[in-house]
């Protein structure tokens, strides 16, 4: 293994600091070969070794020249190596920065303790950790070299935060819930809040803090709409307002009800604004019951759903396979989310509005070619997915001018168990997306360090809510075959545990290194102009607070400005936020909108697409602009999608025939996808009626392990592989029947298995939403071999 040893004219060597080690690999091939490095990072990261991965095109002089060590990849890596090349290859220097800062560290307590369990069956549990203060936690942090870790707020003036959003006035708010996991209470009334920080002197750390609402009980999300804040706090929905101007809310009033609250960690979560003016969101398996757009009943778990933001006309969009708290759009307001159990980066390409009640079609589907994450200390503590996504929360995009290149457009998708945000190097596929693995951008050897929510702020900085906490897992419950110990389950699901913490917690911003600190901008007072210039910025989270001020505000005499964005074609993305915002103030005319569908910029069309109104109007619109074959495949999908909104016409059937018969749109699955589900809903071709087959063990198995949203192999064992959040399935049809297995199959919540009744509902969807009928044949005849 060779080194090369840069001379850094950027990287202070004086001041005790960790030892920053880069290794390189040739351009396409850093995500897949970094397995064989885990080992190694895991190794030298507790020793400060701080470890980080580029591609060598991204290698240029000036990323490199943070480093005191650069290795190119090795096919056979080995730690000692490792650590002998950079102890040799190392600058005096930076070899004594490096030992004074092992020395001026805060030390590291530990202690045994029946309560921490070991489901690693690792020969020796790991001991417990005592807590360490901020500077303790963040000397054991690692960011990309050129980026630094910045402390914003932290206990005791904040506690426990799992979400947070920025208002007009650049002040952050945060919910806090130490109620979490087991104060669950039906009647909403807790020990929690919404707590408001602020930094009134521009020297990045919050020195105001007001607490906006309190009473209020596992607080999972908010979203600033209206004047106030919705939250998502199941069984309900809230909006809390203040309209005396005290700072602290004095309208509370219940928007929506029937979110589940068995699972406290499978709730409704992650609101957020969309480009469409609406409100989205994620839920896990405690799901929803209740009514819907149009008033009827409904039931849905684990996906996506959007609502308006007084609580009326929830849809549901999109179906995981597993439990949800990953939510994110890029910059043209595509829609990706993710779940727990490796399957941390979903596409959302056929919103389930569309689809037929009688067609199974893949509404969303896991896109991550990478499932093993990349933690720095071999510590971590997992219950299943062992040293990959079991906990993922967030898929937020990073735009921010403020930040590397190399950093744009990746999806930062939280692990806590992992102690790390990992990026998803999100790529386009024909109509949809690949995630490749994009490293780290933060990872930690602090065993506390949680993070569970990260995004770029306005000031484009990306912000994360560290939850410190030693205890993450939620489920199963540990017992002595698994665990190694007994423990009992609390209410909301959670085994008790006496080392759970319910009142620490961080706010950190990483920043460029060096980069200046200064408050967080404010569109507070902001004309109408200065509004529709923010449309620009170079930050999503500003882009849209811009925009739903606009909306809100019904400032129709930005009209004209807005579409002469619109009209520009110049391929900018405040193009996309004028359109919406357009569509929200009801001004969106004729001409502006033609021209949206028209554009060279394949995101704009995209978004004009999204906006037709399913209608005449709409439809000439459509017809009139050739997106049924555009270029960009996603574009096309969009197209499909919004096909199906329409009412049935001759028209409309002539295009369903056309596309069913299309090279195209059958080589590509999500085209093939809408394509099913416009020959049902217009005809053109009817749907073939094929008559069950007997199930087929190898086209079962397949299933079982690789179906793109339905592999069951995401929450069963089998063979010691797969995920323990169900039962394993080893020798499944020697202890249960074959009706028993079909039942579990199509109604899994029908009859809990044993030693899960306390999750009172199933993980699984109901797989006849995800399978079709001869896929859940040739699963059952699989299953039914497992003696």
């Amino acid at each position: 293994m060779g080194c090369v040893v840069l001379t850094s004219a950027v990287w202070a060597v004086e001041a005790p600091r960790p030892m920053r080690v880069l290794f390189t690999a040739p351009d396409g091939g850093s995500a897949e070969a970094t397995t064989a490095y885990h080992g190694i990072i895991e190794a030298l990261g507790r020793d400060a070794i701080f470890v980080d991965w580029l591609e060598e095109k991204q290698a240029t002089p000036e990323a490199v020249g943070w480093y005191d060590v650069v290795l190119k990849a090795a096919a056979a890596p080995d730690a000692e190596a490792v650590r002998a090349a950079v102890e040799s290859g190392a600058k005096a220097e930076a070899m004594a920065a490096w030992r004074g800062f092992l020395k001026s560290r805060e030390a590291e307590s530990r202690r045994p303790s029946p309560d921490v369990a070991n489901y690693e069956r690792r020969p020796e549990a790991i001991t417990f950790q005592e807590p360490l203060s901020v500077a303790g936690s963040m000397a054991r942090t690692q960011v990309p070299a050129d980026l630094e870790l910045r402390l914003f707020a932290s206990e005791p003036d904040i506690r426990k935060p799992i979400a947070f959003a920025w208002d007009e006035r650049g002040r952050l708010w945060v919910a806090e819930t130490g109620d979490y996991p087991h104060g669950v209470a039906p009647t909403g009334m807790g020990g929690d809040s919404i707590r408001i920080c602020e930094d009134t002197d521009g020297d990045g750390r919050a020195d105001v803090f007001t607490v906006f609402a309190d009473g209020l009980n596992i607080p999972t999300g908010l979203v600033l709409v209206r004047g106030g804040v919705i939250v998502s706090q199941p069984p309900r929905f809230l909006f809390l307002k203040d309209t005396d101007g005290d700072g602290k809310a004095d309208v509370r009033e219940e928007i929506h009800s029937g979110w589940g609250i068995g699972d406290t960690h499978a709730q409704a979560a992650q609101l957020h604004y969309g480009y469409d003016n609406l409100v989205y969101g994620t839920v896990g398996y405690s799901g929803y019951r209740g009514k819907v757009k149009g008033g009827e009943e409904a039931g849905f778990g684990q996906g996506m759903y959007r609502l308006k933001s007084d609580g009326s006309e929830l849809e549901f969009l999109h179906q995981f396979s597993n439990n949800t708290w990953g939510f994110g759009y890029n910059a043209a307001g595509d829609l990706f989310g993710g779940t727990a159990n490796n399957a941390p980066s979903f596409f959302c390409g056929i919103p389930a509005t569309v689809v037929p009640k009688d067609l199974k079609v893949m509404t969303a589907k896991k896109i991550n070619i990478e499932d093993r994450a990349h933690a720095i200390t071999p510590n971590y503590r997992q219950v299943d997915v062992m040293g990959g996504y079991t906990a993922a929360a967030g898929h937020m995009f990073i735009e921010s001018g403020r930040l590397p290149a190399r950093l744009q457009g990746k999806a930062m998708v939280c692990e806590p168990t992992m102690k790390l945000i990992g990026l998803m190097d999100v790529q386009s596929e024909g109509a949809g997306y690949v995630s490749r693995d994009g490293f780290n951008v933060l990872a930690s050897t602090d065993e506390w360090m949680s993070p569970v929510y990260a995004e770029v702020g306005p000031d484009g900085a990306i912000w994360v809510a560290d939850w410190q906490n030693f205890i993450i897992q939620h489920n199963p419950t540990p017992s002595q075959g698994s665990g190694g110990y007994d423990a009992k389950t609390g209410v909301g699901g959670a085994h008790e545990n006496p080392l759970r913490d319910h009142e620490r917690g961080r706010i950190y911003r990483i920043v460029a290194r060096g980069a200046a600190t200064d408050k967080v901008p404010t569109l507070a007072g902001a004309s109408t102009a200065e509004l529709v210039g923010a449309l620009a910025s170079d930050t999503q989270v500003r882009r849209l607070l811009a925009q739903r001020l606009l909306v809100e505000g019904k400032s129709w005499e930005a009209t004209p400005s807005l579409e002469a964005l619109v009209l520009a074609n110049d391929g900018g993305v405040a193009a996309i936020h004028a359109l919406w915002t357009l569509h929200g103030l009801e001004t969106l005319e004729a001409k502006a909108h033609q021209a949206a569908l028209l554009a060279r910029d394949a995101r704009l069309r995209r978004n004009a697409i999204r906006a037709l109104a399913p209608d005449a109007a709409g439809l000439a619109l459509f017809f009139g602009s050739g997106v049924i074959n555009d270029p960009d495949l996603t574009t096309r999908l969009a197209a499909f999608v919004k096909l199906a909104e329409f009412p049935t016409t001759p028209q409309l059937t002539t295009a369903a025939a056309a596309i069913a018969q299309d090279p195209v749109a059958q080589g590509d699955e999500w085209l093939r996808e809408a394509s099913k589900v416009l020959s049902h809903r217009h005809g053109g071709v009817a749907a073939p009626v094929v008559a069950l087959q007997p199930g087929d063990v190898a086209r079962g198995e397949e299933i079982f392990r690789k179906h793109p949203t339905g592999a069951c192999i995401l929450c069963h064992a089998l063979k010691g592989e797969g995920s323990a959040v169900g039962p394993a399935m080893d020798g499944i049809a020697s202890r249960q029947e074959a009706a028993y297995l079909r039942r579990s199959m199509l109604e899994p919540s029908a009859e809990i298995a044993v030693g899960y009744e306390f999750l009172k509902v199933s993980p699984m969807p109901p797989m006849g939403l995800v399978l079709q009928p001869q896929e859940i044949e040739d699963v059952l005849s699989f299953l039914g071999s497992l003696k």
